[in-house]
């Protein structure tokens, strides 16, 4: 029969030639084998070892191996993309095999760190560049969150240069028993010192709580108005080195009631008594003013000191009072002291008093101070 035409082995007929075909047709079927293996394995030039396995390994390769085999990791510094996966070593291992997430967890989660003897009760501080086991907290790297302590119940703390902002002090047996400190008599800007007495201090309300101070400087008259209100029960203005520009005149007391200092002809009913060399007695039943004072003499060196009294000035429902004690110097004697002690009545209102008026009965006073006190009640 005729000879198959063909270009690779696959296109070879196996049963060619048949046992009918001439001879003359070997040479044929001959340089048709060679024409196909040729043309088959066209780069084979050497001698091809491997085995029918090992040749059976490419078996089921849709691309180039090569290609493939430039996807995959290197074993020296791999750079990995994705999610890639490893298994999970057991807790507390300690060597270079790789450390999953879920090992780190476990690890740092666990109720005891593995392989941390000795630094029992410390914690792990940095400084941004090195970390190390700490076993002191630095508070300036560190802040507690608010409302949290800072250190044990029982412990001492030492605070040097803080500032204890709404400090509460709570009873350590009853924490329902509290004590605030609250700064808000304290002026803006200033930082008022609180001394501790070398001795046992009873911290109880004060009998006498300091309100104001006006300072006199030649003044026609002094008006302590801050703040007289019903806060206290009793005011104390205490007169510190008074001195008026004038010798031989009086020094009046008014009282403000109802946003106005009275000064009606028979608004003021007063009376004083005292001593110098003699006893030294004055009063009027209705006048413009209580005069406190008479005949002061003049100079720095012939201050007036003492205090004045005011009796619950915001009740309306009585005449308003107060009484003074005042030690000063006479203009009529020589080189004599004079204490005098005495009382005042507002007899035109029972309004309350928000103020009280100082001044000479002429002339000035050209210097001191008037601070007032509130006095507590029980």
């Amino acid at each position: 029969m005729a000879l198959e035409t063909g270009t690779y082995i696959s296109d070879l007929v196996s049963t060619n030639p048949v046992s009918g075909d001439p001879k003359s047709q070997g040479d044929d079927h001959i340089r048709l084998l060679k024409s196909t293996i040729k043309a088959t394995f066209p780069n084979v030039n050497a001698a091809v070892t491997p085995t029918d396995e090992e040749l059976n390994f490419v078996d089921g390769v849709t691309s180039n191996i090569q290609t493939q085999l430039d996807l995959k990791a290197p074993l020296a510094s791999p750079v990995l993309t994705g999610v890639p996966e490893a298994p999970t070593a057991p807790d507390g291992t300690n060597n270079t095999q790789i450390a999953t997430t879920a090992f780190v967890v476990a690890t740092s989660l666990t109720s005891s760190l593995p392989g941390q003897a000795g630094n029992d009760g410390k914690v792990i501080m940095t400084n941004g560049v090195t970390a190390d086991w700490s076993d002191t907290l630095d508070l300036d790297i560190i802040v507690p969150a608010v409302g949290t302590r800072i250190a044990t119940t029982t412990g001492t703390e030492t605070l040097t240069d803080k500032t204890a902002t709404d400090l509460i002090l709570a009873d350590d047996a009853d924490p329902t028993k509290k004590a605030n400190f609250v700064l808000s008599g304290v002026t803006a800007g200033q930082n008022r010192s609180l001394t501790v007495e070398d001795r046992n201090t009873l911290v109880m309300t004060p009998g006498w709580v300091y309100l104001s101070t006006v300072t006199a400087s030649t003044s026609a008259t002094v008006d302590i108005e801050t703040t007289l209100n019903s806060t206290y029960k009793q005011y104390v203005i205490v007169l510190e080195d008074v001195v008026q520009a004038s010798s031989g005149v009086d020094l009046w007391m008014r009282f403000k009631i109802a946003g106005a200092y009275h000064s009606g002809a028979s608004d003021y009913s007063w009376s004083y008594t005292g001593t110098e060399s003699t006893v030294v007695t004055n009063f009027d039943i209705a006048d413009s003013q209580a005069v406190i004072l008479e005949n002061m003499s003049q100079g720095a060196a012939r201050p007036i000191s003492g205090m004045i009294v005011i009796s619950n000035p915001a009740s309306t429902t009585a005449n308003k009072r107060a009484m003074w004690d005042l030690l000063y110097w006479r203009s009529t004697t020589t080189n004599r002291p004079a204490r005098i002690m005495g009382q005042v009545c507002d007899l035109s209102s029972t309004g309350a008093v928000t103020g009280v008026r100082i001044m000479a009965s002429s002339g000035t006073i050209t210097s001191g101070t008037f601070k007032l006190f509130g006095i507590r009640g029980a």
